[in-house]
């Protein structure tokens, strides 16, 4: 079993099993016997055991969400989204940059904790809110709206 989690993560695979996804190495890094990389059919991840293997850095995750701006400078743009983080504001090196002048740089950020969304102010100056409700921490759900300066985003999960 593990010479063939090895064999996986050595090659650019696709499993004949839909529920796993590509799997490509960038860059190594060693997996501890503490270390378990852990997901599931639902966000199409591989599935690892602890003992020492080499393993990649980068893994193709399939996108599981979107965010798409639907008032402000920004409106029309929209981004899909999976586990990694999402900086969110003016800083142009952001995910989701925005052009709206009442945001900051860093304004908020989007966590994937405990298989949900979780939107994050980053202590910006004029505050994020859901539901006209400025938020310090929300998970977010399907529909969810919210605001960040004068800049509305939709939050959209996707159907796997």
């Amino acid at each position: 079993m593990l010479n063939k989690l090895k064999s996986l993560l050595q090659n650019k695979v696709k499993h004949k099993n839909k529920q796993y996804q590509e799997a490509y190495i960038e860059n190594s890094t060693d997996i501890t016997a503490q270390t378990i990389i852990v997901a599931d059919d639902q966000f199409k991840t591989l599935v690892f055991s602890k003992d020492n293997i080499t393993a990649t850095k980068s893994i193709t995750v399939k996108k599981i969400a979107s965010l798409s701006i639907i008032e402000g400078d920004d409106q029309g743009f929209k981004l899909s989204i999976g586990s990694s983080r999402i900086n969110i504001g003016r800083r142009k090196t952001n995910e989701l940059p925005l052009k709206d002048i009442n945001s900051s740089r860093l304004h908020a950020y989007i966590l994937f904790q405990n298989c949900k969304h979780v939107l994050f102010d980053a202590s910006s100056l004029n505050g994020t809110f859901l539901n006209e409700e400025k938020i310090t921490e929300v998970a977010l759900n399907h529909g969810d709206i919210f605001k960040i300066g004068n800049t509305r985003i939709l939050y959209e999960t996707v159907c796997i």
